[in-house]
């Protein structure tokens, strides 16, 4: 009995001590690349809201959805001395964006898919063209940036090495980023790192994300609290997974001549983020010009 007690309680110690152990150690949880990496990316947003417009005649719902699906492979062409991306390559796969609101029939686009993209830093920030030297819209130029603004990584400590239980302050262009909201916002994100998990064939540093934040959209005041959890490999040094969801609370007042109409009601906003790093394939082979065919007869010109 002594022995099997004595054996027990060098078992728990043990167990205590790595804990204790994991606790104490640091890291330094940021995005590092390097020329030549490939990844393949699949990033899924859905807001799905039911505004509710009321005066003292009428009482309507208004449902309001929206849902983008973007399924790319990047290929990293230039870094920085830090590992930080200067210029990529990106190749959509499928790229959707559907929305339906009161007052419009459903609208669906596919502004990306099928197009490959070079996007690189620039004097004048960031610019983007088609492999084929097409240029690209003021719109398509903005979603492209984003994949070198790194907004998104800055969910991620900034500048220090971290430890179990280590929380920071999250930049609020980051909380724009991950709910693609593309208005000034207020309010306030908070991150910690809450331990070591294991997804798929990455040991991986759990953040964990509380966002509490508003906005202005027309008479309407849109309040998103939400929660979120971040996965970084630490070997590939890398955001693979990236899940948050936040309830949305609407409120609002509007006079129109003699009337008071008021808003409410909310939803739920879904945001999800994987990256599989090392998978997929990119051609950067410049598409031929078409030559232009000359009619029976006609001869070169000297």
């Amino acid at each position: 009995m002594i022995c099997r007690l004595t054996l027990a309680a060098c078992i728990a110690a043990a167990l205590v001590t790595c804990v204790l152990a994991q606790e104490e150690q640091t890291y330094e949880l940021r995005e590092q690349h390097k020329k030549g990496e490939v990844a393949t990316v699949d990033s899924r947003h859905e807001l799905s809201l039911e505004i509710k417009l009321t005066s003292d005649k009428m009482e309507r719902k208004l449902p309001v959805k929206s849902k983008g699906l973007h399924k790319f492979v990047e290929k990293v062409l230039e870094v920085d001395d830090k590992g930080k991306l200067t210029k990529v390559a990106r190749h959509y796969e499928k790229s959707t964006m559907e929305s339906e609101t009161p007052t419009g029939a459903p609208r669906k686009e596919t502004p990306f898919e099928g197009n490959t993209y070079i996007i690189e830093k620039s004097e004048e920030g960031v610019s983007a063209k088609q492999l084929d030297g097409k240029e690209v819209t003021k719109k398509e130029k903005k979603e492209l940036a984003a994949a070198l603004t790194g907004n998104r990584q800055k969910v991620l400590p900034a500048g220090r090495r971290v430890k179990v239980g280590d929380s920071w302050d999250v930049p609020l262009e980051a909380v724009r980023e991950i709910y693609s909201i593309d208005r000034k916002i207020k309010g306030s994100a908070k991150a910690t790192f809450s331990g070591i998990e294991q997804f798929g064939e990455h040991k991986c540093a759990v953040v964990k994300l509380k966002t509490d934040i508003e906005f202005s959209q027309g008479p309407m005041t849109m309040k998103y609290k939400g929660q979120g959890k971040i996965l970084f490999a630490l070997e590939k040094k890398k955001i693979v997974s990236l899940e948050c969801l936040a309830l949305v609370e609407v409120s609002g007042t509007q006079k129109t001549g003699t009337s008071e109409y008021k808003f409410g009601g909310g939803g739920n906003c879904r945001t999800r983020y994987r990256v599989s790093p090392g998978k997929g394939t990119i051609d950067l082979t410049p598409p031929k010009k078409e030559e232009k065919q000359k009619n029976p007869g006609e001869e070169d010109s000297e």
